[in-house]
């Protein structure tokens, strides 16, 4: 045995002097397990130099700034400031365990149970109108009937809306009607005045807040309009309400249009249209998060618009309509003109008329 193993022995064991045959007998069990666990720190020891002379030995675990963590023993640890240590001499290094690689851990915005989201496939989309001449005829001729109704809306432009006013001091109490004659005159009238095209009318409106956002308390003029269809007035020019009778129309034409080539996908494409109608009102972020989700839901009822257009041999003009319904919506393009929307519409009416003698084929 080497002198300084026997070294050890003693100044851990005094009794061990007292011969081997005994110091067996009585230490052999407790001698296994504390050599079992203090020799592994003894044969790869650092040894601690101490100003005051004295040594330490174990194993360093730890160095601080101000301090070392010196483990003389498993489980045992001493922490030695570093203005205590003259000299720190390190026993060999003890090879260590093979460090298992870490997996990368899923980012915290996607957890691991988390299936990644894939791209839904595109719809399928068939021609239910092929091969059935009968379904084609009563389809055309209801379209037909609408395209009839629709071009009876005269499309033409109109002036800017006049803006809603508060009814002033000085006006009559309790008025109705207000005119303005030919000769800029102004009369008060608590019946609604006979049309004339040289005139201009207002009436009140005494709970109109939800029409015109006013932050002024009412009631308020708001201008009229003579509706030679309806032989009354309105708020709305007749050129207006005939643009809009004209979009509603052709909602109502490509709706049937597409839900007669494919009912799935034809419903789907009205799902996608209302979706961008009412996408304005509905939660966003801000102008930037809107204009992003009208992109996304555009291009999907898009790449819909031309699946039906494909299997119907139309090409791209049922998505050209829905782009011209689209633009002219002041729902959803709130900057279109009056020129732009009335443009547009014409323009659509010329491209439904292309669509409809297509059916008959």
């Amino acid at each position: 045995m080497p002198e300084d193993f026997t070294f050890v022995l003693k100044e851990l064991f005094p009794c061990a002097e007292l011969g081997p045959r005994l110091f067996m007998n009585v230490h052999s069990t407790l001698l296994v397990r504390v050599l079992f666990f203090i020799l592994p720190v003894l044969l790869v020891a650092d040894t601690v130099v101490m100003r005051d002379g004295s040594t330490q030995q174990g194993r360093i675990v730890a160095e601080k700034m101000n301090a070392i963590v010196l483990e003389t023993a498993p489980g045992m640890q001493v922490e030695i400031s570093r203005m205590d240590i003259k000299e720190v001499s390190r026993g060999p290094v003890r090879a260590s365990a093979p460090v298992k690689p870490k997996s990368n851990p899923a980012p915290a915005s996607l957890p691991v149970e988390t299936p990644i989201p894939r791209p839904s496939p595109p719809m399928s989309v068939t021609n239910q109108l092929a091969g059935d001449a009968a379904k084609k005829s009563q389809l055309k001729k209801s379209l037909d009937d609408r395209l009839f109704y629709m071009e009876k809306e005269p499309l033409d432009v109109w002036p800017e809306p006049e803006p809603y006013v508060v009814v002033a001091k000085t006006d009559p109490p309790n008025p109705q009607w207000k005119v303005q004659r030919k000769d800029g005159s102004i009369e008060y009238l608590e019946k609604a005045p006979a049309p004339n095209a040289d005139e201009k009318v207002w009436c009140v409106f005494r709970n109109a807040v939800q029409y015109i956002n006013a932050t002024t308390p009412g009631p308020w003029w708001g201008r009229m309009y003579w509706h030679a269809t309806t032989r009354d007035w309105g708020a709305s020019h007749p050129n207006a309400l005939a643009c809009q009778h004209d979009q509603d129309y052709a909602i109502g034409l490509m709706d049937e249009l597409e839900r007669g080539i494919d009912p799935t996908a034809g419903g789907k494409a009205s799902t996608l249209w209302y979706e961008l109608l009412n996408m304005r009102g509905g939660p966003h972020k801000d102008e930037a998060d809107l204009q992003e989700k009208l992109q996304k839901t555009s291009e999907e009822l898009k790449q819909l618009a031309l699946r039906l257009g494909e299997v119907t041999g139309l090409g791209d003009l049922l998505w050209r309509i829905h782009k011209i319904t689209i633009d002219v919506e002041k729902r959803i393009s709130p900057s279109v003109s009056i020129e732009q929307r009335v443009a547009l519409s014409r323009e659509r009416r010329s491209l439904i008329k292309q669509v409809l003698p297509e059916l008959a084929k």
